[in-house]
C-alpha cells in the first residue's frame, strides 16, 4: 500500500513547536546543552522519539533532546499541515521495509 506522503513532501518537513517551556540537549558523556542556538549548530540527528503529557524525548547518535512545550503542529514546507496518521503510516512502511531488508540479509548470510 503506498504511502499518503508523496516523495517531494517527504524530503521536507517541520514541526513547530507551541509555547515551548523547554528544549535541552544532552550530548553522549558532555553536559546539558540549554542554548536553542548552540543545540541548533550541532544540528542532532533525531533517531526515535518518545511522547511525554507535555513534551518529546528524543534519542539520536550523539545525544538526547529533551522537549516541554503545550502544542505541536506538523507542517510540510510549503505550510500544509501533516496528519500525524499519515507520518505514523511513513515511519511504519520505512521500518517494514528495513526490517524486509534486514531479514533477507541475513538469511543470505546464514547459508
Amino acid at each position: 500500500m503506498p504511502s499518503q506522503l508523496d516523495k517531494a513532501d517527504r524530503r521536507r518537513s517541520e514541526a513547530r513547536l507551541e509555547r515551548v517551556r523547554e528544549v535541552a540537549h544532552t550530548p553522549y558523556d558532555e553536559p546539558l546543552i540549554a542554548d536553542l542556538q548552540r543545540i541548533s549548530d550541532l544540528s542532532p540527528d533525531l533517531v526515535k522519539a518518545e511522547a511525554a503529557t507535555d513534551g518529546l524525548t528524543i534519542w539520536g547518535s550523539a545525544g538526547t533532546l529533551r522537549t516541554r512545550y503545550e502544542a505541536l503542529a506538523l507542517r510540510f514546507d510549503r505550510g500544509t499541515p501533516l496528519a500525524f496518521a499519515a507520518l505514523a503510516d511513513a515511519a511504519r512502511q520505512y521500518w517494514d521495509e528495513w526490517r524486509k531488508h534486514w531479514d533477507k540479509e541475513q538469511k543470505e548470510n546464514i547459508r
